[in-house]
């Protein structure tokens, strides 16, 4: 136990002389050069435009205008003394360095690209929106999510196009409906994500009524659906997630009607319709 005790007295000192050390050498802004070399190492070849300096003590403050050369973009470096925050905890101030560059190259991105993204968005009914790591394709319709996998990878050809600093976002995030969450593409894994969402509603339109209308979907459990018998043959060693989501729709007929994901309850199943009846819930088989 001593040992055990001495060494962690021993790491918590490196800790702290680290943090010390990184506190000494980061006590003060960064100079005009400084904030120049930023820039060229993240963003590439620059030309100098002003600089404005003001404040002191834990108020200075240093920021140096540039014009990208390869898109003509004028951005801003700052260095100035930010609070250093851990578990909590405060251990002063120390300098940091911002730009814009990012915010200012994805709107000068999508301008660029905004002839060849149109078109492709007004055939195919949806709107886009890129952040700093995400481009966002939001359809107004139902859409398989094959077809969206492939227009989201569509986008990021277009992008590549026009992408001098090869910094487009590598994360495709979809909806349909406005609002239904149908999954994600990811350029670089390649890797293709369908929301459990998503393979609920296709489940019910595909196998149940083409014109079923989601609602909502809200938090449930199984014992609202299933008897304490089936749940007791589904998880006979007790072990599996009793809880899980529901998905509220209105079939074509204006009855409503629910649907759960047995997988994710960690249960076989599949998707399972039930409908809420005076008499408790009745299981609509297909």
């Amino acid at each position: 136990m001593k040992t055990t005790s001495k060494l962690l007295r021993g790491i918590a000192a490196i800790v702290m002389s680290s943090m010390v050390v990184t506190m000494m050498c980061g006590c003060s802004i960064s100079g005009k050069r400084k904030l120049i070399e930023y820039a060229e190492n993240r963003y590439g070849e620059c030309e100098f435009l002003r600089e404005k300096h003001g404040g002191s003590g834990d108020d200075e403050y240093r920021t140096v205008y540039l014009r990208d050369k390869d898109t003509g973009i004028e951005y801003s470096v700052t260095s100035d003394m930010r609070e250093l925050i851990i578990d909590a905890s405060s251990f002063g101030k120390v300098s940091s360095t911002s730009s814009d560059f990012e915010e200012l190259y994805y709107d000068w991105l999508l301008e660029e690209a905004e002839d060849d993204l149109e078109p492709l968005a007004d055939k195919n009914g949806f709107e886009y929106r890129m952040y700093t790591d995400t481009f966002v394709l939001t359809f107004s319709d139902r859409i398989d999510s094959d077809d969206a996998f492939g227009l989201a990878k569509d986008c990021d050809k277009i992008l590549k196009e026009y992408d001098v600093k090869d910094m487009r976002p590598f994360e495709f995030v979809i909806y349909a409906e406005e609002t239904v969450f149908v999954g994600s593409y990811n350029t670089n894994t390649k890797n293709e994500y369908v929301s459990d969402d998503y393979l609920v509603i296709d489940y019910v339109r595909e196998n149940y009524d083409p014109d079923a209308v989601f609602l909502d979907s809200l938090g449930a459990y199984l014992s609202e659906f299933l008897s304490y018998e089936e749940i007791d043959e589904l998880f006979p060693d007790g072990k599996g997630m009793t809880s899980g989501t529901a998905y509220y729709f209105r079939d074509s007929d204006g009855d409503t009607f629910i649907a759960i994901y047995m997988e994710a309850f960690g249960a076989k199943g599949g998707v399972r319709l039930f409908r809420e009846t005076t008499k408790g819930m009745e299981e609509i088989y297909i």
